[in-house]
């Protein structure tokens, strides 16, 4: 039969699995309460590294006051002052896929930030492609959205795309 193995049936690797996907969702939950560059909640996962990679670039690049936004907080998920003696905050929407998902759909962009960012991650959870999005016009509702080869674009709204895959792996040093 098709998922056998020699040794065990398919039900017992599908239970061993679990366990082992358990015990590593758990430690990224106590992680998360942890680290202070990782939201405190959020149950999607990948989205929790994406937004994780996202900060500590910021951080490193000496923005101040940076802050997750709370769970509930549909059109941004980090905020920081702006640079100089301005009281504005930036915000920023941060969406993140992965290698494992096959469309690469951009889960549901509603409007109410500042700056997009868009995660691509491989199948170690490694940044493999960030865009840093802007727009002078303000942002739609985007849905059904595929992560974009090299810009981002929707409609006839005019976006700025800029790759900065190379240098947040610089600041980061990974």
């Amino acid at each position: 039969m098709r998922g056998e193995g020699r040794f065990m049936n398919s039900f017992e690797k599908f239970q061993i699995t679990v366990k082992n996907y358990a015990k590593a969702y758990s430690a990224f939950e106590k992680m998360q309460k942890e680290l202070d560059f990782v939201p405190e909640k959020g149950d999607q996962k990948t989205g929790v590294v994406g937004e994780a990679y996202i900060y500590e670039y910021l951080r490193k690049q000496g923005y101040k006051k940076i802050e997750f936004g709370k769970t509930s907080q549909e059109s941004w998920d980090i905020k920081y002052k702006q640079k100089g003696n301005s009281r504005r905050y930036i915000k920023i929407q941060v969406k993140t896929v992965s290698e494992f998902a096959d469309k690469k759909i951009i889960s549901h962009i509603r409007p109410g930030f500042d700056v997009l960012y868009l995660v691509k991650l491989n199948k170690d959870f490694y940044p493999i492609n960030i865009l840093k999005v802007t727009t002078d016009k303000g942002w739609p509702e985007i849905k059904h959205k595929a992560y974009p080869q090299d810009f981002f674009s929707f409609k006839n709204y005019n976006f700025q795309t800029v790759d900065e895959t190379e240098k947040l792996k610089r600041i980061l040093k990974l």
